[in-house]
């Protein structure tokens, strides 16, 4: 249609001859469409309200979506938990010392999401 409507506005910009057959389509489409009104608004189903910056964070700490089930929080905590746990570098303090704070951290996003969740 923007075609045709393009050559209507640019035929009678130009009163080019020979375009009468387009300028006739081209009108009774513009027609057509102002008659018709403006096009249906398409309705969003609403997005459900966004998680706590928080809870969002912690999700993100442990890994998961923000979909995530009980039992898959659990799961990602203790997988982390084991990836992580300060134990496994006791030979390299650097390591030891960066693997307890993120020990820390996970404990503290498994704790927030247990209390946001309610489980």
């Amino acid at each position: 249609m923007w075609e045709r409507l393009e050559t209507f506005v640019l035929s009678w910009i130009n009163a080019r001859v020979g375009a009468s057959e387009y300028q006739d389509e081209a009108w009774q489409e513009l027609e057509e469409y102002l008659q018709s009104g403006p096009p249906p608004v398409v309705s969003r189903p609403e997005k459900e309200a966004r998680l706590p910056r928080e809870i969002r964070q912690s999700l993100f700490d442990l890994e998961l979506n923000e979909n995530a089930t009980k039992e898959e929080i659990r799961d990602a905590y203790r997988r982390l938990l084991r990836e992580y746990h300060p134990d496994r570098f006791h030979n390299d303090n650097g390591r030891s010392h960066t693997a307890s704070e993120v020990t820390q951290r996970l404990s503290l996003a498994y704790r927030r999401l247990n209390d946001y969740y309610r489980y």
